[in-house]
């Protein structure tokens, strides 16, 4: 009796390859579609994770700026 060799194959299958390419096609459309707004909604979220917790802080710098720039001009 004869055992048969066991070949390991480490590549994807092909619906695999299929699917992670139509997702990227999908993800791609997406991405175009949304454009400006997404570019504009996602710095909105950056400032807000960076400023939301140092809201206080925040606020006295601008008005400290302001001042500085009124008193200036």
């Amino acid at each position: 009796m004869t055992a048969t060799p066991l070949i390991i194959d480490y590549r994807s299958p092909p619906a695999l390859d299929a699917l992670a390419l139509a997702l990227s096609a999908h993800l791609q459309t997406c991405k175009r579609a949304q454009g400006l707004g997404f570019r504009l909604r996602c710095t909105a979220e950056r400032l807000h994770a960076v400023l939301g917790p140092r809201m206080v802080t925040t606020v006295t710098v601008a008005v400290c700026v302001m001042a500085v720039m009124v008193m200036v001009t």
